[in-house]
């Protein structure tokens, strides 16, 4: 039935339409569940990040309250077991839960206040031997065995420029475990790499919770037991020798918010199920009244077209409204119609034979239009069709409206084919033009992007500057500068900003106009970087972000403070020709967090230092088979190019090695070196800056 069918579709539209909402829910779910995911990785590692910073500062202030004491230092250079132990002593009874190891230069262990023998000393032969060999201080998480992890800070005692002894100094974990408790509202844990918890808030909890995290990885676990839900987040933790010596792991009970979102999806599932099912009952109501009086139209026709014009349809039904009322009408106009159609048919016999005629001959006129093809086909199928027609003394019209029809058809199909060429010729020319102007204005974005970068430098005596840039599209996100500050110092920054294109163009040169502003009222770098910080995270809607090395040169004495944000260390290489990468001071890049600290270092520059900076394009070409060009290759060239050479040929070489690495594959990333050497002007006297730009 015609009402039956009507509501069956209805039905499967509404079927549909909800099934089309439900995936919809489905996945925004699985988008907002993605993204809380990353919100508490990134919360995690900011908390822990600055708990742990909190603590290592506070065990830096105890190591340099202790290095400062004379006699202790006295005690240490003599290697006076006895005394050392009673100042020792002394320090760790007025701070309870500080362990403090000490050790001779040849690696002995001098002290220690832990009373457990069985337990190993924070420091153990490979760091001892690293501190020593780098005689700069250690910082992190130490594991002492498979149950035990402290935070740690080790440092070298220097007399007359000689290490004399090494003093480490730790805290227990569990304190920074119950602060990131408070911190992020769960509770916290350190796992080993055995995948077994050491220390914790609430190991009941983790028992009963049965998580087993990977602790290699980054990830976020969801655990259901019962109707109790746990998220567990799972940070890998490194060493200060960069080994990943466990991982940090938080568990959020979730379940309240997880109990809502269930009963919020199925009162919306019952409500939409119950408006469908009133729906359609309703419509299959409506339907099956308003189709009463057309059924019995019907029935009349059906009886007249049988032959039985007393066929007629109740006087109700014939003072209808509507379609019922129109189809009772027509029947009995019908019914009058068919008397007459006899009297006619005679007259449209006579008729006939006149109208083929016509048609054919406007046939003939019409396929002379149509391409050779067509109009052989259409000629063709006349002709079979008259000749049909006139053996069996059929009716020609029909033959002739069927012919008709398919030459309309291929008359219509030829003129789309003529209108769709036509369009698409005009969108062609219009996407040529707009392409040119594309092409024409990102062109004139390259050259100004080139000439802000700086072409020259007023020649010094003291130091030699190469550079090149190389952007992977038309403008690029890369940028570098060096200008001097006054007369004895020169500033030297290389930028990467995110993204690449267009807009990290317009972040590049906002940044950089910043920071140059900014350099030469604030002569700390690490000083500069926070501030350039500050006024980019400000407003920064796009959520761009820069990573910078910026440092500052004293040309009379070769000191060279830095502070890096995010980028990649430059690397040092001496007269010798040894090469050293340079510390990183560990700030994040700019634009990222408001109010973000950064640390300054500095290092005194030989007579023929040459120092490279690069932006991460440099190690992370590719080539035909997607391996990188990494860290080791960049020492490589550097090393191949060699110290004696033009410090012009530094950037140039690098990037030809980059181009022989890469074999014609297409370069992913702006590609940015700065070369930097250092002559003092009792040296050389006839050296100038070189500025190779790409």
């Amino acid at each position: 039935m015609l009402r039956t069918r009507l509501t069956l579709l209805v039905l499967a539209a509404l079927i549909v339409l909800i099934s089309g909402q439900i995936l919809m829910l489905w996945q925004r779910d699985q988008r907002f569940e993605a993204r809380y995911a990353d919100s508490l990785k990134l919360s995690q590692d900011i908390a822990w990040n600055k708990i742990q910073a909190r603590q290592l500062q506070l065990l830096q202030e105890h190591a340099d309250r202790l290095l400062g004491n004379r006699d202790l230092a006295s005690a240490l250079t003599s290697q006076d077991r006895n005394k050392a132990s009673q100042v020792f002593d002394a320090y760790s009874a007025d701070n309870p839960g500080l362990r403090i190891d000490a050790y001779t230069p040849r690696h002995a262990l001098l002290y220690s206040s832990s009373a457990d023998l069985d337990q190993r000393s924070l420091l153990d032969a490979g760091g001892l031997a690293g501190l020593l060999n780098s005689n700069r201080p250690l910082s992190g998480i130490s594991q002492l065995d498979a149950q035990r992890y402290q935070l740690l800070v080790a440092q070298p005692l220097h007399q007359q420029s000689a290490t004399v002894a090494v003093i480490a100094l730790g805290f227990p974990i569990n304190e920074a475990l119950s602060e990131l408790k408070q911190n992020l509202a769960s509770e916290a844990y350190m796992m080993n790499l055995r995948g077994r918890v050491t220390h914790g808030t609430n190991l009941t909890l983790w028992k009963e919770v049965g998580a087993s995290p990977n602790p290699r990885a980054v990830n976020v676990q969801r655990i259901t037991r019962g109707d109790i839900v746990h998220l567990a987040v799972t940070l890998p933790v490194k060493n200060p020798e960069g080994r990943i010596i466990g991982a940090l792991v938080t568990l959020r009970d979730i379940s309240r918010a997880n109990a809502d979102d269930r009963l919020f999806t199925l009162v919306w599932a019952g409500i939409g199920l119950t408006m469908a099912a009133l729906v359609t009952f309703g419509l299959f109501l409506y339907i099956r009244r308003s189709l009463q009086p057309l059924s019995r139209a019907v029935v009349v026709l059906d009886s007249l077209a049988r032959g039985e014009t007393n066929a007629r349809l109740p006087d109700s039904d014939e003072e209808l409204q509507g379609e019922a009322g129109d189809m009772a009408r027509a029947v009995g106009v019908l019914r009058e119609e068919l008397v007459k159609l006899e009297m006619l048919r005679e007259e449209r016999s006579r008729q006939r034979w006149r109208q083929e005629r016509l048609i054919r001959e406007q046939l003939l006129a019409l396929a002379v239009n149509l391409n050779d093809e067509a109009r052989d086909k259409v000629l063709r199928d006349l002709d079979q069709a008259l000749s049909a027609a006139s053996s069996q003394d059929g009716n020609q019209l029909s033959a002739l409206a069927e012919i008709l029809g398919r030459l309309s058809a291929l008359i219509n199909a030829q003129q789309s084919r003529l209108l769709q060429l036509v369009y698409e010729l005009q969108q062609a020319m219009e996407t040529k033009a707009r392409l040119a102007s594309l092409t024409q204005e990102l062109e004139i974005a390259r050259r100004m992007q080139l000439s802000i970068l700086p072409r020259a430098f007023s020649p010094r005596e003291e130091v030699g500057i190469a550079a090149t840039m190389i952007p992977a599209k038309e403008v690029g996100g890369d940028f570098y500068d060096y200008f001097l500050l006054d007369d004895t110092h020169l500033g030297v920054v290389v930028a990467d900003v995110s993204g690449k294109g267009v807009p990290a163009a317009f972040f590049m040169a906002i940044s950089r106009t910043m920071l140059k502003t900014h350099a030469r009222f604030l002569r700390s770098p690490a000083a500069c970087l926070a501030k350039l910080n500050e006024l980019l995270a400000a407003e920064n809607e796009q959520m761009m972000f820069v990573t910078a090395f910026y440092g500052v040169l004293d040309l009379v004495t070769g000191e060279f403070a830095f502070a890096n944000a995010g980028h990649n260390p430059p690397l040092l290489q001496n007269r010798q020709g040894e090469l050293e990468w340079l510390p990183q001071t560990g700030g994040i890049a700019l634009a990222v967090l408001d109010n973000a600290d950064y640390a300054e270092t500095a290092i005194r520059l030989q007579p023929g230092d040459t120092l490279l900076m690069f932006t991460d394009g440099v190690t992370e070409a590719i080539d035909q088979q997607e391996a990188l060009f990494g860290e080791a290759r960049l020492a490589h060239t550097l090393q191949a190019i060699g110290p004696n050479s033009p410090i012009s040929s530094v950037p140039s070489g690098v990037v030809e090695a980059i181009r022989e690495f890469a074999q014609g594959a297409s370069q992913a990333d702006d590609i940015t070196c700065v070369a930097l050497r250092f002559h003092p002007a009792a040296q050389t006297s006839a050296q100038n800056a070189e500025v190779l730009l790409t």
